[in-house]
């Protein structure tokens, strides 16, 4: 009698042992509540967003699961551009021509399209008059850049909705000049985000359409940038659905990322981010997918008086759509060419 109620007693120990271990089992491969997926559309030159698209998968985005989007219905693009200097020769373009002159019909065609455009604004917005027009190029003076106040109205109605600061020329004209520039791009109704060296915010999230998209930038001319940059993707990736880092970083007029670039553009994924769009180089730089993460290690010059070589007036367009209904970021890329009267047009076969 002993002897089977023994075996009794662990016969029972055995069967919740195994019942445990199916419980602990689904707990740890239960499928994400909520996965963001990654298709790509990649086009060499510029092409209307629905011709001839091609998607292919690259993978989820791994099993932790840390997007709501279950709430909006509708789709959201947001289209990223590079560096943009509206100085020097540029300024003196925009002077005599008007600001509209330096964006190519296509180019506003392209951009109605999106819910919102952003890019990397190379200065800060001022009332100081230039001192690099008309500087001896090399010289100190060549790249101290200041933008005019209006150029705001330039970017509102060219679709900008936020510009990423965080940059090696955003301290050109001093703190006084981040602080204006902060004032006349809130007074245009446009975000500002960037890591610019002082105390003041680093980060926003703004709402398009009821998706939660927050931009963070890595600033690697800032002293401590990359850490601060992971410490705001931890900070706000449970305020956001989304969350998108702009960097300025790299070696300039180099087409390859180097090692660091890929270092720190993985670290910034492994620490939240969905997104990486770096700026900085002044070239096209390769792109790659890190655990199901797309990369962008530099989409080259947008606006920019560098006419010198080949690689320096070709620059690229990201557009990064958000379908909520299927969890998904789709992206498609247009190649756009700058010409040496100041303008900046889609590039063509």
């Amino acid at each position: 009698m002993r002897y089977s109620t023994t075996r009794i007693f662990f016969l029972i120990v055995a069967i919740l042992i195994v019942i445990a271990g199916l419980g602990l089992g689904y707990a740890l491969y239960a499928p994400p509540i909520s996965e963001v997926r990654v298709i790509s559309v990649a086009h060499e030159h510029a092409q209307p967003l629905s011709d001839n698209a091609t998607d292919y998968d690259t993978a989820p985005t791994g099993d932790t699961p840390h997007h709501s989007l279950n709430t909006p219905v509708q789709p959201v693009t947001l289209a990223f551009v590079g560096d943009l200097n509206l100085d020097r020769y540029i300024r003196t373009v925009a002077e005599k021509r008007g600001y509209a002159f330096l964006l190519g019909d296509d180019v506003r065609a392209l951009f109605a399209q999106q819910s919102c455009v952003i890019g990397n604004l190379e200065g800060p917005i001022t009332t100081h008059a230039s001192v690099s027009q008309g500087s001896v190029i090399g010289s100190a003076n060549n790249y101290r850049f200041t933008f005019d106040p209006t150029v705001t109205t330039f970017l509102t109605d060219a679709h900008f909705c936020a510009v990423n600061i965080g940059n090696n020329h955003i301290d050109n004209f001093g703190r006084e000049g981040i602080a204006t520039t902060r004032a006349y791009l809130a007074e245009g109704g446009i975000l500002a985000f960037g890591d610019t060296g002082d105390d003041t915010p680093r980060f926003v999230v703004n709402v398009f359409d009821g998706i939660r998209v927050a931009f963070v930038n890595d600033n690697a001319f800032v002293t401590g940038g990359h850490a601060h940059a992971l410490d705001d993707i931890r900070t706000v990736r449970a305020h956001a659905d989304i969350v998108i880092v702009y960097t300025h970083w790299g070696a300039e007029y180099i087409t390859t990322a180097n090692t660091i670039q890929r270092q720190q553009a993985r670290e910034l994924i492994d620490a939240g981010a969905d997104v990486v769009i770096g700026s900085h180089p002044h070239v096209v730089q390769d792109r790659e997918d890190y655990n199901g993460k797309r990369i962008y290690y530099s989409l080259g010059n947008f606006i920019f008086d560098q006419y010198f070589q080949p690689e320096t007036q070709r620059g690229l367009v990201v557009s990064v759509t958000i379908d909520p209904q299927f969890a998904t970021l789709t992206f498609h890329e247009t190649a756009v060419t700058l010409r040496p009267t100041g303008q900046t047009v889609l590039a063509h076969p």
